[in-house]
C-alpha cells in the first residue's frame, strides 16, 4: 500500500504512501507536480516521513494540503472491506470538516487518477501565518491544458480552507475555459471564484481576509500553471 506506479496515461497511489515518498517520487514530479509540491508543505520533516496520504485523505480537513492538487485531477478514493472495494470520486466522498463517506467497515486502500492528455501545467501554493510548519489559511491549486492554439482547453481550480471542505470551484473554471491564458482572464477568474467559496472566520483569519487571499492566491497559481504549459507545448 506503499506504491506508486503509473500504467500509461493513469497513477495509483498507495494509501501507505508517505508524503515523503509523494515529494520525491520522480513519477509525480514529472507528471503531477502540483501533488509533489504538496507534500512538500505539510508540517515538519518527521511529519513527512511518518504521514500518510490516506491519513491525510482520510481526515478530511478543510486545510488538508493534499486535497486541492487531487481534486484538480478529479482523483478517485479506493475504499476497501471485507465485501471487496469501490471508488468514489474525492469531491463525494469528502462531506464536511472531518467527514468523509467512509463506512466504518472500510479503510482507503489506494488513489487513483488519469494524467492530461494536452500540455498542461499544474501548481499549488498555500498562505499560513508562519513559514514552518504552516497549517494553510488558504490554499489554491490550478490545473491549465492548453490547446494546439495556446488557448485553455480545460481548466481544474480547487480551493483549501475556504469551505467546509476542500473543493472545485467550476464558476472560476468556466472564465478560463477557451481563453488566452492571461492577467486579465485570470482576475476574472478570481472573481468568479467569489461564488464558488464560502470562508469563515476563526482564530488564523477572517472570511474578508480568505476571500481577498483567495483571489490573490488563484491569480499567483494560474500564472504560473500558464507558464509552465506554455513551456511544456514549446
Amino acid at each position: 500500500m506503499r506504491f506508486i506506479p503509473q500504467d500509461g496515461q493513469t497513477i495509483e497511489i498507495g494509501a501507505l504512501a508517505t508524503h515523503r515518498e509523494l515529494a520525491s517520487s520522480e513519477i509525480l514530479l514529472t507528471c503531477a507536480p502540483a501533488l509533489a509540491e504538496a507534500a512538500t508543505r505539510i508540517g515538519s520533516e518527521q511529519t513527512r516521513a511518518r504521514g500518510t496520504l490516506g491519513g491525510n485523505i482520510a481526515n478530511a480537513s478543510p486545510a488538508a494540503d493534499t486535497l486541492p492538487p487531487l481534486l484538480c485531477l478529479n482523483a478517485q478514493v479506493v475504499l476497501t472491506s471485507l465485501e471487496g472495494s469501490r471508488a468514489l470520486s474525492l469531491q463525494e466522498f469528502l462531506v464536511g470538516p472531518g467527514k468523509t463517506q467512509q463506512r466504518p467497515d472500510e479503510m482507503i486502500s489506494s488513489v487513483r487518477f488519469s494524467l492530461p492528455n494536452h500540455p498542461f501545467g499544474f501548481k499549488f501554493d498555500k498562505l499560513g501565518r508562519r513559514n514552518g510548519m504552516a497549517i494553510a489559511v488558504v490554499s489554491a491549486c490550478a490545473l491549465l491544458e492548453l490547446d494546439a492554439s495556446g488557448l485553455i482547453q480545460t481548466a481544474g481550480i480547487s480551493m483549501g480552507s475556504v469551505a467546509p471542505t476542500a473543493l472545485r470551484c467550476p464558476n472560476a473554471e468556466a472564465a478560463l475555459v477557451g481563453q488566452l491564458p492571461g492577467k486579465e482572464v485570470f482576475q476574472s477568474a478570481a472573481t468568479a471564484l467569489q461564488s464558488d467559496i464560502a470562508p469563515i472566520s476563526d482564530l488564523r483569519a477572517s472570511a474578508d481576509y480568505r476571500r481577498h487571499a483567495a483571489g490573490v492566491l488563484l491569480e499567483r497559481v494560474l500564472q504560473q500553471a500558464a507558464h509552465q504549459a506554455k513551456e511544456e507545448q514549446a
